[in-house]
């Protein structure tokens, strides 16, 4: 049954792409959708609104879109390898039927949402802690030692995850779209560390997210070849943290001048193949997928070099981002 019924959408999808189209340019990149986490949905940049992912004109899709027939962002904030495989499993399926090109940003949020969880359990378990940061009658004077037992459990939940659980998630997302639509080209990135700009503070850190990312980010540059193209963001990022990322403000999220840069990568790969065909979907077939709350943040201040100090206060003051 779900194989038919499965079928079944895809066939009415495809019916329904040939009678909602207009004519795209014949020198634009088609129909390009971006999927992924909140690195694709423009997070921390001027102009981000929670939930519009067009409202950061500075985002790397916002600038690529100027080029595209059509273009439909459908990032989520805080979403993980397994909860984007689930999307394209159900409400995506439509977008990447209709789509040339799918761009992905995904695979941090499967180490910063056990990190997130990590502290708030060990928050729980600590009621003088606890007690203090809710009475206001938190010592703010060495912060910094205070919240290293914190800080030291979210890196252990991080080294739980196996990398290569994280690139099998990958590989089956794009053997889905691949199964929805075989003319599809795909953008998958690289994984870049931010970590490498956060001082003495950050280097339990970065230690770690090098570890992980050399294995995670050789799975997906393995997956390169026919329809699959590897954009190697890390690689651009490598040394130049401080200046592309937020990571001195406590946020891991990319800056404007990190964003251009993740634009400049997508341009050069996406010029190298022309559009699919000369057809895009309309617009309102798609409402536009917010990005809620999802946590993100959370542990992104925690371990920001400044925040570090701050993260209890923070997961108190501030509801988890789900």
């Amino acid at each position: 049954m779900k194989i038919f019924s499965r079928s079944l959408s895809l066939i009415t999808a495809a019916a329904a792409a040939l009678t909602l189209t207009v004519s795209a340019s014949a020198e634009d990149l088609g129909s390009v959708t971006v999927m992924g986490d909140s690195i694709a949905s423009g997070y921390g940049l001027e102009g981000y609104v929670s939930g519009d992912n067009y409202s950061a004109s500075g985002s790397f899709g916002s600038i690529i879109s100027e080029s595209c027939g059509k273009y439909t962002n459908l990032a989520v904030d805080g979403r993980t390898t397994s909860e984007l495989l689930s999307a394209l499993q159900g409400e995506f399926a439509d977008a990447v039927v209709r789509s040339d090109k799918v761009i992905i940003s995904i695979g941090g949020n499967d180490y910063l949402r056990p990190m997130i969880m990590a502290a708030y359990t060990k928050l729980g378990e600590d009621t003088e802690m606890l007690s203090k940061v809710m009475s206001g009658e938190l010592d703010t004077t060495d912060m910094t030692e205070l919240m290293k037992p914190y800080f030291e459990d979210a890196i252990a939940a991080a080294a739980a995850v196996e990398p290569s659980d994280v690139a099998a998630n990958i590989k089956s997302i794009t053997d889905e779209i691949a199964y929805l639509n075989s003319g599809c080209e795909v953008y998958l990135f690289t994984i870049y560390d931010p970590f490498e700009a956060g001082g003495d503070e950050m280097a339990a850190a970065y230690s770690l997210a090098e570890a992980e990312l050399a294995e995670l980010n050789s799975e997906i540059s393995a997956m390169e070849g026919g329809n699959i193209h590897v954009v190697d963001v890390y690689g651009a990022f490598k040394g130049h943290a401080a200046e592309y990322t937020n990571i001195t403000a406590g946020d891991i999220h990319p800056s404007a001048a990190g964003h251009a840069v993740i634009a400049e990568l997508l341009a050069n790969e996406l010029s190298e193949s022309e559009a699919a065909s000369d057809d895009t979907y309309d617009a309102e077939f798609f409402p536009v997928k917010p990005s809620p709350e999802t946590g993100a943040e959370g542990v992104i201040v925690m371990i920001g070099a400044a925040a570090l100090a701050g993260a209890a206060v923070i997961f108190l003051g501030k509801k988890s981002r789900r």
